[in-house]
């Protein structure tokens, strides 16, 4: 019954995904074979047992979660519509922003060394609260231990698709928004990838806490 249940979870998804993809303007193929490889050895009884299998979340066998992890590793290797597909480890960078007084633009310095003067057009506080965002991103991008590549459009399309399509095979309707605004400080994008996204989900503007 753990495969069998696991089986049909991965139909649905599918399905739910397939959908989306289409909604998103994903190639035909790519959203028929989306996910292909959790029917693979390399994942499908580990997915089976960890998702449907006796235990809760915080008491699997140490055995279970190796290999669950090495599932999971495989996925991601197999799966360049995942973000964590795109990370690469950054060098020890320490880029910082030194405002300055009001009217006059911050500085982005790195290692306490001022690089850049960063000046905004125009008067407008929203244009000078969205640049403010967008530079604060920049810099927490910079200093991540891994930092992320852009996203060819093609696969930050396909994982819109893949979380809309999840929300629903799991609880029947579509709550991206509010999941990404939960976990947006551990989703690692690229700037341009998350804008991109951020726009698609309809929440520009977030502010990391």
């Amino acid at each position: 019954m753990t495969y069998l249940k696991y089986f049909w979870y991965i139909i649905r998804h599918k399905w739910f995904v397939f959908f989306e993809c289409l909604k998103l303007g994903v190639p035909l193929w790519g959203s028929i074979i989306h996910d292909w490889q959790k029917f693979t050895p390399a994942e499908f009884k580990a997915y089976a047992i960890n998702f449907f299998g006796p235990w809760g979340k915080n008491d699997r066998p140490q055995w279970l979660v190796d290999k669950f992890e090495r599932a999971w590793l495989h996925h991601l290797h197999y799966g360049p519509h995942h973000w964590d597909y795109w990370l690469v480890r950054n060098n020890e960078e320490h880029w910082t922003i030194q405002e300055h007084s009001m009217g006059n633009p911050p500085i982005l310095a790195h290692d306490n060394h001022p690089l850049l003067w960063v000046e905004y057009d125009g008067e407008d506080d929203a244009i000078h609260t969205k640049a403010n965002q967008i530079l604060h991103d920049v810099v927490n991008w910079l200093n991540q231990e891994y930092k992320a590549l852009e996203m060819p459009d093609r696969y930050r399309r396909e994982m819109v698709a893949d979380w809309r399509g999840t929300g629903r095979a799991i609880s029947g309707k579509d709550d991206t928004a509010s999941w990404y605004a939960k976990n947006r400080d551990k989703i690692i994008l690229h700037p341009r990838t998350r804008e991109w996204v951020e726009h698609q989900l309809g929440i520009g503007g977030l502010r990391r806490g």
